[in-house]
């Protein structure tokens, strides 16, 4: 590691990354950013002169949180903060961003000899035959002759039960 410039004369406390920009949120107020991987940080406008402990990235917009349920923003990669509308005033030390899961995706397809039956498949391609697979209730995979697949009496009821093993399905 090694030193960059210029040396904040304020705390940091928190730095996430987003955009190809690190921002850096802190003591009185300090919010910093970097475009150049990190090897020198510009000051950023501060919004107060609050204590910010932590911040996140994700939807490209940063999040900053600190004491007395301060929250701020940022819509421009860090150039610019305002201030969010807190809830209360219970001091936030912690942010984070996750993306939702992506779940498994699945075709109903009705079985060749019980068309009212539909089978919950990994591929979406009609019939149902050795080398084919389907979903198994826990959303597992099984194969052609192996365990019981998801499915249902008519296309609704095959849809649903994708549903309930947390599986995607498209009706076919």
């Amino acid at each position: 590691f090694s030193a960059v410039t210029p040396r904040p004369s304020k705390y940091v406390y928190g730095v996430a990354f987003g955009n190809n920009t690190f921002v850096g949120i802190g003591s009185y107020g300090r919010i910093v950013r970097s475009t150049d991987n990190g090897s020198s940080f510009t000051a950023v406008t501060p919004v107060d002169s609050g204590m910010y402990y932590g911040v996140t990235f994700g939807n490209n917009t940063f999040l900053g949180v600190g004491n007395s349920g301060k929250i701020l923003r940022s819509t421009d990669n860090g150039l610019t903060f305002s201030a969010v509308t807190s809830v209360d005033s219970t001091a936030l030390t912690k942010v984070g961003f996750t993306t939702p899961p992506v779940l498994p995706v699945g075709f109903c397809y009705s079985d060749p000899n019980n068309s009212q039956w539909y089978l919950a498949k990994t591929a979406d391609e009609p019939g149902w035959s050795s080398g084919d697979s389907c979903y198994t209730p826990s959303g597992s995979v099984t194969p052609y002759g192996g365990q019981s697949c998801i499915g249902g009496s008519g296309l609704t009821s095959c849809i649903s039960a994708c549903q309930t093993a947390g599986i995607n399905c498209n009706s076919q």
